[in-house]
């Protein structure tokens, strides 16, 4: 069976590249970082892809994709 996590993940990436922005900036979106990257970005990686054997008569996968924002822009308010 073919692994269809790449298919996902291109269809993750034309959805966020060019979408994303942050002060007026667009945020580039990543499957792999490149060296010369700069903050903030956005990775996506597949992190597991579970293919049932066992079925003879249909196909099917388990597919986990992360998007990871880099860095983190959630900001948590703490209140004393």
């Amino acid at each position: 069976m073919k692994d269809a996590s790449r298919f996902i993940r291109k269809e993750v990436y034309s959805a966020l590249n060019g979408n994303i922005t942050l002060n007026s900036s667009n945020v580039p979106v990543y499957n792999v970082v490149p060296s010369s990257a700069t903050d903030p970005y956005i990775l996506i990686t597949s992190i597991s892809n579970l293919i049932a054997d066992d079925i003879k008569d249909a196909y099917l996968n388990q597919i986990i994709t992360q998007v990871e924002i880099v860095p983190p822009l959630i900001q948590i308010l703490v209140v004393n």
